[in-house]
């Protein structure tokens, strides 16, 4: 997976491609439907797949006390974005000149300079300053170029207590919070994962077994 950096690295993307705009934030069934449908626009004749999403957060610089804890390493949406086959992975740094793009401008960017041929989002989607740009205002600019919008409908999932729940990474923080970890597992599709580094105890295990 080939990783590019900011504006100029968007801006630098080769046309053709089938991109989606978004956190991603704990690559979850939603998200894989996503990279489903772009995996079969490729197959149909798109260049490649590209995901477009900022890093970190947008909150940690605009509002540091709301930004939502990450539910994937950096590392780890790497690797699992690498095993969806995205060709190519745009990293937007919440830095004062990425953050004061306005809808328009970046669609513009979009239109003028990255040249995708295929656009796959949710309908929640959001993008631009303030985030000014909704699915309609993207559906109503798409229907002006040659850029052919998709938009995803949300996905759906059985919990533990059978209650059908749209799957979030909202939903998925709050599931964690609970300790409902097997609810967050069938939100993710795969088993919640933590990495870190391991480190010498204070070896006061307990060793039990039967007396002599």
């Amino acid at each position: 997976m080939n990783v590019r950096h900011g504006i100029d690295g968007l801006a630098s993307l080769p046309p053709g491609l089938a991109i989606s705009v978004g956190n991603f934030d704990g690559l979850h069934r939603g998200h894989r439907a996503i990279f489903e449908l772009c995996r079969s626009l490729k197959s149909a004749g798109a260049t490649g797949i590209a995901v477009v999403t900022f890093e970190p957060h947008p909150l940690t610089v605009l509002r540091p006390e709301q930004a939502p804890p990450r539910l994937t390493s950096l590392e780890l949406k790497h690797e699992l974005l690498a095993e969806a086959g995205i060709d190519f992975l745009v990293e937007l740094p919440p830095t004062p000149d990425v953050l004061n793009v306005t809808a328009e401008q970046f669609w513009e960017i979009l239109r003028d300079q990255t040249r995708p041929s295929h656009m796959v989002e949710g309908a929640s989607f959001n993008f631009g300053k303030g985030r000014g740009g909704t699915i309609d205002r993207l559906r109503e600019w798409a229907a002006q170029s040659s850029v052919k919008l998709h938009e995803i409908a949300g996905v759906t999932v059985p919990l533990v207590d059978l209650q059908v729940v749209p799957v979030s990474s909202s939903l998925i923080r709050w599931l964690l919070t609970l300790g409902r970890v097997r609810d967050a597992a069938i939100c993710f599709g795969r088993p919640y994962l933590l990495r870190g580094p391991v480190v010498k105890g204070h070896q006061r295990a307990l060793i039990y077994g039967l007396a002599p």
